[in-house]
């Protein structure tokens, strides 16, 4: 009941302060369509990114990347990663034609979890490490590099290869130690304990 008043009063403030949401830049369609997709809102969040693809011009490849990798986080919040997986390729070519490096491995690093996720093992690695090699390269935020090795430790352990796992998990679980993040700790010692 609250997640629908809190969609109305949205509606409200569209029909209020805008006269046509075309004046709403793709980018608030966006962030708008994110934050109802972390509330459960699915449905307003399709919506949300329908309206944002509307308004694209088609040489915004950065929005359209991000367009994409919002409908390939709602396929995968709802277990479809066949569907995710082709929209996360979509998310990926269009940062790779928006020359932004960032964008681009973070996009990279959720392709290799539904790569890995499906068992197409070889390309998730070769993901993952283009992923690992932009954030290694580019001094960038520790997180994004603490999951991504989070990611390839899984990988490398479905793949058997347990030595590269526990220097993977390691590695994340120093990372998250010193960003007190409980849960990244946790997990990381988990696994480890696993592989010994």
């Amino acid at each position: 009941m609250i997640g629908s008043s809190i969609w109305s009063f949205y509606i409200y403030l569209l029909s209020t302060r805008y006269s046509t949401v075309t004046e709403l830049s793709t980018e608030q369609l966006l962030r708008e369509a994110w934050r109802q997709r972390g509330l459960g809102h699915y449905k307003q969040c399709k919506d949300l990114i329908d309206q944002a693809s509307e308004l694209c011009v088609d040489d915004d490849y950065l929005t359209w990347g991000r367009l994409y990798h919002i409908y390939m986080q709602i396929e995968a919040d709802h277990d479809r990663f066949d569907k995710a997986l082709s929209y996360s390729r979509k998310s990926v070519s269009f940062y790779e034609r928006s020359k932004n490096p960032p964008r681009l491995a973070h996009a990279t690093r959720h392709l290799a979890d539904l790569e890995c996720h499906l068992d197409m093992l070889t390309e998730s690695y070769n993901h993952y490490k283009k992923a690992l090699d932009h954030y290694r390269q580019n001094n960038s935020p520790a997180m994004d590099l603490a999951n991504t090795l989070r990611g390839l430790a899984i990988l490398l352990e479905k793949s058997n290869d347990l030595d590269a796992a526990r220097e993977a998990w390691k590695e994340a679980r120093d990372i998250y130690d010193k960003y007190g993040i409980k849960e990244g700790v946790d997990e990381a010692e988990e696994r480890l304990l696993k592989l010994k």
